[in-house]
């Protein structure tokens, strides 16, 4: 019997599913942003990938899906921060202004303005890539968000009555208006000092600084 050791075949190496799933939403992104969502088919975003379409259609079903894909995968690079609890109420506003500010970094960033810009257009399925949109961007962060201020209230840190409407409000003033503003044109897609100073003026807002009610005279 040989005792000879049979060489291994070469080959490309196996991608990992976090890898794959890496490449599709680079690839889907950079389609969307200079093609647009007409031509990024299914069969497009597998050739730019390098990808055969059942490998595609294991992550994504449809262009709709694809949209809910490279969103979720925002969400998905800022979820885990919020399992950060401050250690006392003092602490409270620190660390959701640092949270607030990861939120920012990836619902400002360049392709996060594209997408947006992108689907404010008049096109085929736009309803099916809104909803995508809506669901794994805005309601995901939402959740992320209501599910945090829920979690100090019930650790006795802060008082919150309606945490979804709370949620809602916070992320409309920190992240809504600075992204009609960056659409627009109005404001300088890098500006990190006006985001800074929306947080700041939204923490201000919370503790009661920005504005509070006198005490009635009797």
């Amino acid at each position: 019997m040989s005792n000879d050791i049979q060489p291994a075949k070469r080959g490309r190496p196996a991608r990992s599913q976090e890898q794959t799933v890496e490449l599709i939403v680079s690839g889907a992104t950079r389609l969307l942003l200079s093609q647009g969502y007409s031509a990024t088919t299914m069969e497009a975003v597998a050739a730019h990938c390098g990808l055969a379409k059942k490998t595609l259609y294991r992550f994504a079903a449809n262009r709709s899906e694809l949209v809910g894909l490279v969103i979720g995968s925002w969400t998905q690079g800022f979820a885990d921060l919020f399992d950060e609890d401050p250690l006392a109420a003092d602490d409270l506003l620190a660390v959701l202004g640092r949270l607030l500010g990861a939120v920012a970094d990836r619902a400002l960033s360049d392709d996060a303005i594209g997408l947006f810009k992108l689907l404010t257009q008049d096109f085929a399925e736009r309803d099916l890539a809104l909803e995508a949109y809506q669901a794994n961007g805005i309601e995901h962060a939402t959740l992320l968000l209501a599910n945090w201020l829920s979690r100090q209230a019930a650790r006795g840190l802060v008082t919150v009555a309606q945490p979804q409407v709370l949620a809602r409000m916070i992320l409309s003033l920190v992240i809504a208006e600075p992204l009609r503003r960056r659409a627009l044109g109005l404001e300088l897609a890098d500006d990190r000092a006006a985001v800074a100073s929306q947080i700041e003026g939204c923490m201000q807002l919370l503790s009661g600084q920005a504005f509070s009610l006198k005490a009635a005279c009797r």
